[in-house]
């Protein structure tokens, strides 16, 4: 009994510190946080920090983790007893990441605000995934490169998602998806477009 409350102690403790880094990103910026604002918000002993952490840059990066895991979790989830897919599919993938963000919008501002990388984080976790989607589709065009198109696709949405992030996710996440659609399946299907 007592390990079991000890470790739930030790989550909330984790937790805490957790949300409270991503509270003081977001009120201060990332390079005014000190441990003492930390430990002081999570209403934690810097002791209990330093059991858990060697400095605020290790609980950054956890925080991250912690995001991209959740978010390719969100993308895998569906997937894992499908053999093929088609391309009308992709906006419900869309969708799930844009939810996703939505959801967790604090910690992915913080995110965005903190020297954690989160972009090309995000384009390379997006990517490992789509690689496989993509591979999946039955119904690809047979003349488009797959690397080109998950960098196409890759990159406009998450220009999306910055864009969105500025205007204060003004939209919902539907919206986007919609927005998405209308950029990407435009210019993949625009005779225009092609030589």
């Amino acid at each position: 009994m007592y390990e079991l409350t000890d470790e739930c102690s030790m989550e909330h403790s984790t937790q805490a510190m957790k949300s409270a880094l991503i509270e003081l990103i977001l009120d201060q910026g990332y390079d005014q946080v000190t441990l003492s604002d930390i430990v002081r918000t999570a209403g934690t002993h810097p002791d209990t920090f330093r059991e858990h952490f060697a400095d605020k840059d290790e609980l950054l990066e956890r925080v991250t983790n912690d995001f991209l895991n959740g978010l390719g979790h969100v993308l895998i989830r569906p997937y894992v007893r499908s053999r093929t897919l088609h391309a009308n599919q992709l906006a419900a993938e869309a969708l799930r990441i844009f939810r996703y963000i939505y959801e967790h919008r604090p910690v992915f501002q913080a995110l965005l605000a903190a020297p954690a990388n989160l972009h090309q984080r995000l384009y390379s976790r997006i990517r490992s995934h789509q690689s496989t989607t993509v591979r999946l589709l039955s119904d690809r065009p047979e003349e488009i490169d797959d690397d080109l198109l998950i960098s196409y696709t890759i990159t406009t949405a998450l220009g999306l998602v910055m864009e969105w992030t500025r205007q204060g996710f003004k939209a919902t996440a539907v919206d986007m998806v919609r927005q998405l659609n209308e950029l990407v399946g435009t210019r993949l299907s625009n005779p225009a477009c092609r030589p």
